[in-house]
């Protein structure tokens, strides 16, 4: 349960009655829609992508202290969850597990991806209830080796059929940043100090190597009986069709490929989690995990705030018998916060708490660019955008497992002493 004392003693008049009034729909609400937590028996696993999580580098925000509280109290209907867009500063993630707990609650937090390779410098995290969740004491980032780096755009180039490249002492040939030459398999070219004549095929291939924009966060825990492997990835978006789009797949397909490899040689279990950025069930994007033996047996959702992608999913390659969903219902499904804070009719209620007053009066883009807002049309911005800076634009995603196999275990230890 969040500690709400600090509500207590705020200051600010409205603030704290407002908060109280929301936490207390918020809590019916999870109530109403997600199982009842358990000591022993089930996992509530869940993903959120939290979005920019909470550098208010877009100057949309930045958070309001109530929303503090309310994603704290959203996470804590969960045992383990993984959260995406967290940046630089994390005081506003201590912040949550502040409100969560810290003797009961901890975090786990990548270093920041580089910008330049796409990752926009945000981080991975999980958060988790230590009195259910044990954190196995290995983790790391997912860095593919060079033979499995995502290829991006080809290009070609051609070269006179005599080009001769002088190489003296110490010399290197640098190719742009991420890029290879390809041979045809058997050629071989040894360059020694002096003048030499690479003869390459007119039309010689030249590959972008790429590693993943944000880099996978896999973490291994155990639950009750059951040891697994969490990856929580935000993959790379790019575009909704073209060359943007390929690179997404070509990310989704190599992440999947190499769990697929290390599920076969450890015979461990493994859980993709987060934001894929898939498009839906029948799209490309979502074809390599099913390629890979992802499963997803508790079915898909419609994960952002809008309802009409599929963005975020949780996936399984597990062991036979290890993958067991749990009783109650439902056992999965998306939790939308926007029917209890942060409401579709209240902008009159935060209308002077969004402190970015120039775009929240005035179109801030498109052919309106500069021209005041009409109520209507502030209404629209706060639904479609601040309140988004303050909770996210995604919903968080979850599933109920079974953790407890003590029967199972009993059963067969009760035949092998029969024989």
């Amino acid at each position: 349960m969040p500690f709400y004392v600090p509500l207590k003693y705020s200051s600010n008049k409205d603030f704290a009655p407002r908060a109280v009034d929301r936490l207390i729909d918020l809590r019916a609400g999870l109530d109403a829609e997600i199982p009842a937590k358990t000591a022993t028996d089930t996992l509530l696993l869940a993903t959120w992508n939290i979005r920019d999580f909470d550098s208010n580098k877009f100057g949309q925000g930045p958070r309001i202290p109530e929303s503090y509280y309310y994603i704290a109290e959203i996470i804590s209907s969960f045992d383990l969850i993984a959260v995406q867009e967290v940046n630089e500063d994390l005081t506003p993630l201590k912040k949550v597990v502040k409100i969560l707990g810290k003797d009961n609650w901890d975090f786990i937090v990548t270093d920041m991806t580089e910008k330049d390779l796409g990752g926009n410098g945000e981080r991975l995290a999980y958060i988790y209830d230590k009195r259910k969740i044990l954190f196995r004491n290995i983790a790391g980032e997912i860095v593919l080796g060079y033979r499995d780096q995502i290829k991006g755009r080809k290009s070609t180039i051609e070269l006179p059929e005599e080009h001769e490249i002088e190489f003296t002492e110490n010399s290197e040939l640098t190719l742009p940043n991420g890029q290879k030459i390809s041979f045809n398999k058997g050629e071989k070219i040894n360059l020694e100090v002096g003048k030499h004549k690479i003869d390459l095929p007119e039309g010689q291939e030249i590959y972008q190597q790429r590693q993943f924009a944000r880099t996978p966060f896999l973490v291994s825990f155990q639950s009750g009986w059951f040891k697994f492997n969490l990856c929580t990835v935000h993959l790379y978006y790019g575009s909704s069709s073209g060359v943007g789009k390929d690179r997404r797949i070509r990310e989704i397909d190599k992440l999947c490929g190499y769990l697929k490899k290390r599920s076969l040689k450890d015979g461990e279990n493994y859980i993709m989690l987060g934001d894929f950025n898939i498009v839906s069930p029948s799209d490309d994007t979502f074809k390599p995990l099913k390629k890979h033996g992802f499963t997803v047996p508790q079915g898909v959702y419609k994960s952002n705030l809008k309802g009409d992608m599929y963005y975020d999913q949780i996936a399984f390659r597990v062991q036979k018998d290890h993958l067991q969903l749990g009783d109650s219902q439902p056992n999965s499904g998306v939790f939308d916060f926007s029917k209890y804070v942060f409401k579709d009719d209240e902008l009159d209620v935060y209308h002077d708490l969004m402190q970015n007053t120039n775009v929240r009066d005035f179109h801030d883009k498109g052919r309106k660019k500069g021209q005041p807002r009409t109520h209507e049309e502030k209404a629209v911005y706060y639904r479609n955008n601040w309140r988004t800076w303050q909770m996210s634009d995604h919903l968080l995603l979850w599933v109920e497992l079974k953790v407890d196999f003590s029967n199972q275990y009993l059963d067969k230890l009760k035949t092998r002493l029969a024989t």
